[in-house]
């Protein structure tokens, strides 16, 4: 089954906020759109105490390893909620998302 993927406006920002902006989108674009679309449950889990946080996967963005796609799946659908670098404050990002 083919999932509907949608992405929140922060996470669009997120990949425009990228150095890398224009190769990092297209690699974004077919993580998402291919990907995350065909095999949503690809990604990991992302570990968490915090409850809003718990059903929330990531997935890296093809040759670019360090930026993760941080998303949820709910039914036919794949949110994706962020897009960050890897080496960034992960927990302190995502805690004080309104996710």
């Amino acid at each position: 089954m083919r999932c509907r993927v949608s992405q929140r406006r922060r996470a669009r920002q997120d990949i425009l906020d990228a150095k890398a902006a224009a190769a990092l989108y297209g690699a974004d674009e077919r993580v998402i759109t291919t990907t995350l679309a065909e095999m949503p449950d690809l990604g990991r889990p992302y570990r968490s105490t915090e409850a809003g946080l718990q059903d929330v996967r990531m997935v890296s963005v093809g040759r670019f390893r360090s930026y993760l796609v941080f998303y949820r799946r709910r039914n036919d659908e794949v949110e994706v909620l962020r897009v960050l670098h890897g080496a960034r404050d992960l927990r302190s990002i995502l805690s004080a998302e309104e996710i």
